[in-house]
């Protein structure tokens, strides 16, 4: 019974699941235990006959698909060295990601690539990726950190302008300034206390949060220190200094304005 269902299997092309197959037959055959001899061996002549012929004609089957996979590894080798030049986020980023869509395009084409080499390749591709993803985060960090210069530029002049124009007016806003300066001051403690926390956590060698903590102090005090001196110097200008700003800030609107 063992060798028919053995036989009755030898031509399948499901590979998987045969194999799986003759694996259990092989388990019942070492159970089933030994006929004579002389009819023992011819009984396992016939099962190992079947057993080789299925094995052997999956093992054609992924020589060949071995060797084909190994030409597209080849293939793609070549997508790789003609595409690596053109793929340059700084000869413009548009075109950039038309020439990363093409290499895409063909790679997918070409097809798999050896199972031991699969890692390789997707490290290859994923290379170029990088450099196109990366490129278009820093174009659009640039972008929106020059739209925030041009947007605090114009709000300085828009504010030098209402001082100098309008000042009831502006002396009318100043609750709103007071309520900036509350939220701020709300938000300055628990950024300052887990910036710490994070800090110390990250360590690798806690002997250094002290030498740390006394640098952040002689930081704060250093730009404390200058911070109130400006303050001071420009609270305490005089009246020609107070007429020169007077003249100054109209011509310095437009600089903040359209810089």
């Amino acid at each position: 019974e063992l060798v028919e269902r053995a036989e009755a299997i030898q031509d399948s092309t499901d590979w998987g699941p045969t194999a799986r197959a003759y694996r259990d037959l092989m388990a019942e055959w070492k159970a089933a235990g030994r006929a004579p001899r002389e009819v023992d061996d011819q009984l396992w002549a016939k099962f190992r006959a079947a057993q080789d012929r299925f094995f052997d004609a999956r093992n054609a089957v992924n020589d060949e698909r071995d060797r084909e996979f190994a030409e597209n590894a080849k293939a793609k080798d070549s997508l790789i060295a003609e595409y690596d030049g053109q793929i340059d986020p700084s000869k413009g980023i548009e075109g950039a990601k038309a020439k990363l869509r093409e290499l895409q395009e063909k790679w997918e084409e070409i097809g798999f690539v050896p199972r031991n080499q699969i890692r390789e390749y997707e490290s290859k591709i994923e290379q170029l990726e990088k450099r196109v993803t990366q490129a278009e985060a820093e174009a659009e960090s640039k972008r929106l950190q020059g739209e925030g210069v041009a947007a605090q530029r114009k709000a300085i002049a828009l504010g030098i302008a209402l001082g100098h124009f309008y000042p009831q007016l502006g002396e009318s806003l100043k609750p709103l300034g007071d309520a900036f300066i509350k939220l701020v001051k709300m938000i300055i403690a628990p950024v300052i206390f887990l910036t710490i926390v994070t800090g110390i956590a990250g360590m690798a060698d806690i002997g250094r949060v002290g030498q740390v903590a006394a640098k952040a102090f002689a930081y704060f005090l250093t730009f404390s220190t200058l911070a109130l001196i400006v303050g001071m110097i420009i609270g305490n200008l005089d009246r020609e200094m107070r007429a020169f700003l007077s003249r100054a800030i109209p011509v310095m609107i437009p600089f903040f304005a359209f810089a």
